[in-house]
């Protein structure tokens, strides 16, 4: 109807758009579009500046890939090497 998609739908509790969410859940914001490549949709995300960065599970900012007729999730490239990935053993304590 207002041409908006509430990407929160699901969050579990009233969300004002005035104020946001609390700053130690953090945000994911995308610093540029998507691109396609032949029938592959490609995202990046970064993790907002200035939040509390202390958490384990931020964002670690991996590029992900979806299909551009089914947006069915294809592929996605971990930034950080994970285990047994090439160049994991040059992240020191999981940097």
């Amino acid at each position: 109807e207002t041409g908006v998609v509430d990407m929160l739908a699901d969050l579990g509790h009233p969300y004002d758009p005035y104020e946001g969410i609390p700053l130690e859940v953090g945000y994911i914001t995308a610093s540029s579009p998507p691109i396609v490549v032949n029938d592959t949709i490609v995202v990046g995300n970064s993790a907002e500046q200035g939040y509390l960065q202390a958490r384990v599970e931020n964002v670690p900012g991996d590029i992900l890939a979806y299909d551009r007729v089914t947006g069915d999730f294809k592929w996605k490239f971990n930034v950080i090497p994970r285990p047994g990935e090439y160049g994991h053993e040059t992240w020191e304590n999981d940097a």
